[in-house]
């Protein structure tokens, strides 16, 4: 998963794999975080649009998060993030509901300031097994860009690249360096122009 902001191109898309959501887990948080009855009472819920408990937006929210952080963020370059564009609950979440994370990405680009960091713009969405979209965000990414000195050696060839690009190491034509005297072989020129070695058949050059 080590990935540079040059590394995520636009359109990418990237599967964060399957969460299962229970019924303890969403009034063991919403007690301690969200306590709305409807998230942690059964009874108070049924007489409400919801007709039963569901998940804090909140938790709902951090299971994404944990998904990111199972298999998409990469610790080595991963600088946080400056914030989100939006961030919806289109569909409540419900205890036993299975969700699936996807990221697809919007765009990158390196700081112009800053070269040796860049901003990754993505949308992640939640499904639940129904395919109903219960969260979606769309945010930026501070990650880091390829390291300078690895930016310089792509862009300068080595010696060998140059050399077997067909030049010296001082970008002169490597060409004449395979210039030899003709008069030093044994051959014969007619005069038609055509050289031939002596016993072979004729060859132009």
């Amino acid at each position: 998963n080590f990935r540079y902001a040059q590394d995520y191109n636009a359109g990418d898309v990237f599967d964060l794999g399957t969460y299962d959501v229970t019924r303890e887990e969403i009034i063991e948080f919403s007690r301690k975080y969200d306590p709305f009855p409807f998230h942690i009472d059964d009874q108070a819920a049924q007489e409400t649009v919801f007709e039963g408990i569901i998940s804090s937006g909140w938790l709902t929210g951090l299971v994404w998060l944990r998904l990111m952080h199972n298999v998409f963020l990469c610790y080595e370059t991963t600088l946080g993030s400056p914030g989100h564009e939006e961030m919806i609950w289109p569909t409540p979440v419900r205890p036993g509901d299975r969700l699936s994370g996807q990221v697809e990405i919007k765009g990158s680009r390196v700081s112009a300031s800053k070269p040796d960091l860049g901003f990754v713009r993505y949308t992640a969405t939640l499904r639940n097994q129904n395919n109903e979209d219960v969260f979606v965000t769309t945010s930026t990414l501070i990650v880091k860009s390829v390291p300078r000195q690895q930016r310089t050696s792509k862009n300068s060839p080595n010696e060998e690249d140059r050399r077997f690009a067909g030049a010296d190491i001082s970008g002169a034509a490597f060409v004449p360096l395979l210039k030899f005297d003709i008069s030093l072989l044994n051959i014969d020129k007619d005069k038609s122009g055509i050289f031939s070695i002596p016993g072979g058949s004729g060859n132009r050059w």
